[in-house]
């Protein structure tokens, strides 16, 4: 049997969260899931911090499973991760209001590739707001710029076919470019 995990409180948490009449200066995983009212957001708002709540329950999954989290907590869960998608089922409309950078959906482990799967097309792209490097950072490719047509790359990339694919990285049979010698063998 596994030892339950208790976090320390401090008098003003115990208030906000038991009240006046139920003095009890610990918080359980058990407290937790006995009350709805005990979210991930909510633990956050009296003080507790994400690294507390980890040591609390470092089960992403049962976070997610007791209801206790959602798509807007997934940026302070980072040490679980919590996967925007595949944890909390969202959508595409989900992740596009969010209006998160680039660099955040990196983070949460959203690729273009990804998003493709989840309806992604050119013209949903354009709702991004993000520029060629952003794009490419998630995983924008060769492949995927081919079976765009012109006015497309020009909505979403605001720039010519032929300036995104000298921006891409450049590959030789899989492999990146600094992977060869370009240097000459002398004879």
């Amino acid at each position: 049997m596994q030892a339950q995990r208790i976090l320390s409180l401090k008098p003003p948490q115990i208030i906000r969260l038991f009240g006046w009449w139920n003095v009890k200066p610990y918080l359980s995983w058990d407290d937790v899931q006995c009350s709805p009212d005990m979210t991930f957001r909510s633990l956050r708002a009296i003080g507790l911090t994400s690294i507390q709540l980890h040591i609390l329950q470092p089960d992403g999954s049962a976070w997610v499973k007791n209801g206790g989290v959602t798509i807007d907590d997934v940026h302070e869960m980072i040490l679980w991760p919590v996967h925007p998608c595949k944890d909390l089922k969202a959508g595409l409309s989900d992740i596009i209001t969010k209006q998160w950078t680039s660099t955040q959906m990196k983070q949460l482990g959203l690729s273009l590739p990804e998003l493709t799967l989840l309806g992604m097309d050119p013209g949903l792209m354009c709702m991004f707001g993000y520029p060629l490097s952003s794009w490419i950072n998630l995983g924008l490719d060769q492949t995927y710029v081919d079976n765009m047509d012109d006015d497309q790359i020009r909505k979403v990339f605001k720039i010519s076919r032929t300036q995104v694919l000298h921006a891409l990285p450049v590959h030789l049979s899989g492999k990146p470019l600094g992977c060869y010698s370009l240097v000459r063998p002398v004879n």
